[in-house]
């Protein structure tokens, strides 16, 4: 079906026949390092302040996890730096909570297949959708498809 007919360039939008609306909430890069660590241990909210209620208030919230979430630690070899977070700071995510992370990024292997292995069963395990990377090609191309509210959004 050719939908550049129903595309809606002052919206950002493909027009459809329902009325149906969801209000998505795309934010970028989300490291639990640094300074943001020992806060996300211990007051996984605190770390977004005011922007909390605008964080809620949407329908579906994405983020990009620019690192692996594990319990150990081994970094792997490279130029620049090379991130982690602990798998204790999904409560991070969770306590929005966020409902899709992006991993197709330059951090998440900072550890090693293994610990991207781990990070994929804990965030499957909270109960938060992936796409984007994966234990295969196969997998990192598979497009995440999510209905809500009657829309399908892909």
């Amino acid at each position: 079906m050719d939908r550049s007919d129903t595309l809606n360039w002052d919206k950002g939008c493909w027009e459809n026949d329902t009325d149906a609306e969801a209000e998505l909430l795309i934010a970028s890069d989300w490291a639990p390092i640094r300074a943001y660590s020992d806060i996300i241990l211990k007051n996984p909210e605190s770390v977004y302040g005011d922007l909390m209620p605008v964080l809620r208030q949407s329908d579906l919230r994405i983020a990009n996890l620019e690192c692996p979430l594990i319990t150990g630690e081994s970094p792997v070899w490279k130029s620049g730096s090379v991130l982690k977070g602990d798998a204790s700071h999904v409560r991070g995510l969770t306590a929005v909570p966020i409902d899709v992370v992006t991993l197709g990024n330059n951090h998440v292997f900072d550890h090693g297949v293994d610990a991207f292995a781990e990070t994929l069963e804990l965030l499957n395990d909270n109960g938060i959708r992936t796409v984007g990377a994966g234990m295969s090609v196969k997998a990192a191309k598979r497009p995440l498809i999510i209905d809500l509210h009657k829309i399908r959004i892909a």
